[in-house]
């Protein structure tokens, strides 16, 4: 069971993401062409983003201060993109890998090391005034040791770990 609420649309977003590169995570027959997608479902990359761009609450008990440590996935269209190559969808789709690897019990740090963008990825003690509001909402609506999904702000894509 995951630790925070997920769309159906994003679940499967999640298992494309988690199954990208292997062969046996189809639900079609050998041979078989994949089934259509209907119109009205979004792409696994728009559903990346419309999640990501979720508007989200704090706990109202959350305390003032908390510890957290993020992977952070930037892209090109950011207002300072300092180096980012990846197109929105892709960076939301490559911060969905990360949180994907850590559901299936990945360790922190190595799967922080590999899709993060940033140099550190414990933040230490922050308060709500200290991040980006929807940076902030995310993190103080977590218990310890829970992730959050993919959290967009205008510095990239996030997953967030509270740690105390």
């Amino acid at each position: 069971m995951l630790g925070f609420p997920i769309s159906k649309r994003a679940r499967w977003a999640l298992l494309v993401v988690a199954c990208a590169g292997y062969t046996g995570c189809s639900n079609s027959g050998a041979g078989q062409a994949e089934p259509q997608t209907p119109s009205n479902v979004l792409s696994p990359g728009r559903q990346c983003l419309e999640d990501a761009r979720a508007e989200r609450s704090p706990s109202a008990d959350a305390p003032r201060r908390l510890r957290v440590a993020h992977i952070l996935v930037r892209h090109s269209e950011l207002k300072d993109p300092v180096g980012a190559v990846r197109k929105p969808e892709a960076a939301c789709l490559r911060a969905l890998e990360a949180l994907s690897k850590l559901k299936g019990g990945g360790e922190w740090e190595p799967v922080a090391a590999e899709f993060s963008d940033s140099k550190t990825s414990d933040l230490g003690q922050i308060s709500k005034d200290d991040v980006t509001p929807a940076f902030a909402a995310a993190a103080f609506e977590l218990d310890v040791n829970q992730l959050s999904y993919v959290v967009a702000t205008d510095r990239g894509f996030h997953v967030i770990v509270r740690l105390e």
